[in-house]
């Protein structure tokens, strides 16, 4: 487990993941309520947590040198995530995506 995912479950304090995964540089989780982000640094972690219920779009972007996933959140005030991850950690992000589509409105 690397040292971003690794901050992620201590700020979340035994609440269990559903899904996660490597990025580039973070990682990244899906609990019951929140998509969360973490990054290891040398004084101190930076994770943040957004609200699954506020996710307003959701986009993908495939190119293999690096996969983008994109989400929008409807929070106050707006706030947005962008996320870059390899073919290596694919399969977890596939997951990820899944996961967080559930959340997301429908276009019609």
């Amino acid at each position: 487990m690397s040292k971003h995912l690794n901050a992620i479950e201590r700020e979340l304090q035994g609440s269990p993941i559903r899904a996660s995964g490597e990025a580039l540089g973070l990682a990244v989780a899906v609990t019951d309520q929140d998509f969360v982000t973490g990054k290891a640094k040398l004084f101190g972690n930076k994770v943040q947590r957004f609200p699954l219920r506020q996710i307003s779009r959701i986009g993908t972007i495939p190119n293999p040198a690096a996969n983008v996933l994109e989400i929008d959140f409807a929070t106050t005030p707006p706030s947005s995530v962008t996320v870059m991850y390899n073919q290596d950690a694919q399969a977890a992000f596939k997951a990820i995506i899944s996961m967080l589509q559930a959340y997301a409105p429908v276009r019609s």
